[in-house]
């Protein structure tokens, strides 16, 4: 995994929290298999993304930070809960491109459109904004 950035602004992590909003299940809190799905990882991943590790700059952290409870007897079980926004962070800080990247690259699509493309996907545009706004 890459060293991840230093740190991500509010107004980024609102960006990738509106972006993320169909990947991540909406709930404050996730079990591991949901954030597993999204990226693509097996669960052994995800709890490896809650171990401690050095990084280059000799920080050590987690990679995900959530909730370890012990959900039987004597450490039997133990039970992981992560926040949504802790997964959203981890995505954000582990991908190469931002939300705005995503949208540029949709816009140099639209520009290679021909007019007739181009008021076909305005007209459906509203009609999902419309949509949106009635619920």
């Amino acid at each position: 995994m890459s060293t991840p950035k230093k740190h991500v602004s509010k107004a980024e992590m609102e960006a990738w929290q509106a972006s993320l909003g169909f990947v991540f299940p909406r709930k404050p809190m996730l079990r591991p298999d949901e954030v597993a799905t999204p990226f693509g990882v097996d669960l052994r991943t995800v709890a490896r993304f809650f171990d401690v590790e050095q990084t280059r700059e000799g920080e050590i952290r987690p990679w995900l930070m959530g909730l370890e409870l012990n959900a039987g007897r004597k450490g039997e079980r133990l039970s992981r809960r992560i926040p949504r926004d802790n997964a959203i962070l981890l995505w954000a800080h582990s991908a190469n491109y931002t939300p705005a990247d995503v949208l540029n690259l949709l816009f140099d699509v639209l520009d290679k459109r021909t007019d007739t493309e181009l008021l076909a996907i305005t007209q459906r545009a509203n009609e999902l904004i419309r949509r949106r706004a009635t619920g």
